[in-house]
């Protein structure tokens, strides 16, 4: 089994894009959602959750403080 775990915030732009582009490629799709982000002040989510639930991915939400943070929990 191939996995593709993607770490994000607020990436309405490319997300559909990205995930199209690896699905052929993996079985499990994992995408990290951040509430806030790694520095910067937060601002309103966008639509990323909401593409990603339109292409049945896996969603974890989270609040991480530090890129690592995020990219740890998807393993």
């Amino acid at each position: 089994m191939i996995g593709a775990v993607l770490p994000v915030y607020n990436e309405e732009a490319i997300i559909g894009a990205v995930i199209k582009c690896f699905q052929p490629f993996v079985d499990k799709f994992i995408v990290l959602i951040s509430e806030t982000p790694w520095y910067g002040n937060p601002e309103p989510p966008d639509r990323t959750e909401e593409i990603c639930r339109s292409l049945d991915v896996d969603i974890i939400k989270g609040n991480w403080s530090q890129y690592h943070l995020q990219r740890n929990r998807g393993t």
